[in-house]
């Protein structure tokens, strides 16, 4: 069951049709300012130390944004199942 939710999580999602908000497309826009200056001022070494980190952080965001669904999935379904009895 965890997979099945996992993939509607993960395989689901069509971009091209999320309503962005504008705040949503603000924060992104901010946030690749800020990592483009930020790069621009590593050297060699810190980039790749940076780019691990920052594929890490993507990685624990992606997992924990994941989880979050799975657990509120099945939340709204027994929700749905007490309603029904």
């Amino acid at each position: 069951m965890d997979s099945v939710i996992r993939d509607m999580y993960f395989e689901s999602v069509d971009e091209d049709k999320i309503n962005l908000s504008e705040e949503y497309e603000i924060a992104r826009d901010i946030c690749s300012e800020a990592y483009d200056k930020l790069v621009a001022t590593l050297n060699e070494e810190q980039k790749k130390l940076f780019d691990l980190y920052y594929d890490a952080e993507c990685n624990f965001s992606s997992e924990w944004g994941s989880t979050v669904f799975a657990k509120a999935f099945k939340l709204g379904i027994r929700l749905g199942m007490e309603i029904m009895q």
